[in-house]
């Protein structure tokens, strides 16, 4: 899958990966950190630390607790940030 490979070129690489998407569960399970923007005039709404495992497996990882807590925060951020601008 191409996530794992983004992680294990990143880890073997040692190097610094800015990855922007619109997905959150691609976001959480890549990052360490997750910085959710606003529609314009863009601000940072978050600045949220994935505090999961160094080491991630699809399987394992989408089911853990605290993935879902994560994806749960970014998409409540993304929901109010549509309300207010909606």
């Amino acid at each position: 899958d191409l996530e794992d490979l983004i992680r294990v070129l990143w880890h073997s690489l040692g190097v610094t990966v800015l990855f922007v998407t619109h997905d959150i569960e691609e976001a959480v399970y890549l990052g360490e950190r997750v910085i959710a923007l606003s529609s314009s005039p863009t601000i940072i709404m978050d600045d949220v630390t994935i505090d999961l495992p160094g080491e991630r497996s699809q399987m394992d990882t989408r089911s853990l607790p605290r993935f879902s807590e994560l994806r749960r925060h970014l998409h409540g951020l993304i929901q109010s940030a549509k309300h207010k601008t909606g």
